[in-house]
């Protein structure tokens, strides 16, 4: 039997906001390196088929498998209390820019972080995350074939879209949707990396649980 990993995932703090308040349930990555144009997907072989050929590319999901632990690296900041350095034994207080709040950690280095600096999440250490997230399901698929649930779950807010409809009073029917939302957070991300909604990349999908914080 594999044992289950535990997978460092870096997010923003409108994703880490969204997660805290139980409305962002799913994230989105592109599939990287990007499988060459007219590729398609082989789910049972779990590899791309190249255009006009039987060869296989694989592609690994950078969320595991259902069963499997992300833990969220964000923006933070160590507080020391005008202390040099930590020695064993000591613990200290984490704070997180996404909401202010913070926890008490045992850190596992004594190397200088200074008090009140705000630390990228890319340079989070596992001992400074608050939250981790359990696995429930990994998938592939076109980024424009995201559905109106799936859109909503990955936490964003509806979007008023004119349905091209007059009532009798001479009024445009509105109906909010939650795509159109999706997809303009996702072009804040990865328009200016060639990745836009409009070039449909394939993307992983993962749905998620709070498994702590």
């Amino acid at each position: 039997m594999s044992e289950h990993r535990e997978i460092p995932i870096l997010m923003d703090a409108i994703s880490v906001r969204g997660i805290l308040d139980g409305t962002k349930m799913q994230t989105r990555r592109p599939v990287k390196p990007k499988p060459p144009p007219g590729s398609r997907w082989c789910s049972r072989a779990k590899l791309f088929v190249l255009a006009g050929s039987r060869l296989g590319v694989m592609r690994r999901s950078p969320f595991g498998a259902p069963g499997d632990l992300l833990w969220v690296r964000e923006t933070f900041s160590p507080q020391q209390d005008e202390k040099a350095c930590w020695n064993e034994g000591e613990s200290c207080e984490v704070v997180y820019r996404a909401d202010d709040g913070w926890i008490e950690s045992e850190p596992d280095c004594r190397e200088l972080l200074r008090d009140g600096r705000w630390y990228p999440s890319i340079h989070m250490p596992r001992w400074a995350s608050r939250l981790s997230l359990l696995v429930t399901a990994v998938w592939l698929e076109e980024l424009q074939n995201i559905s109106e649930p799936d859109a909503r779950a990955e936490g964003v807010l509806s979007m008023p879209v004119d349905t091209g409809a007059q009532s009798p009073d001479g009024r445009w029917y509105e109906e909010e949707l939650y795509v159109p939302s999706f997809a303009r957070r996702w072009d804040s991300i990865y328009a200016s990396r060639g990745l836009g909604w409009g070039t449909n990349p394939w993307i992983w999908a993962c749905e998620f649980e709070i498994a702590s914080t």
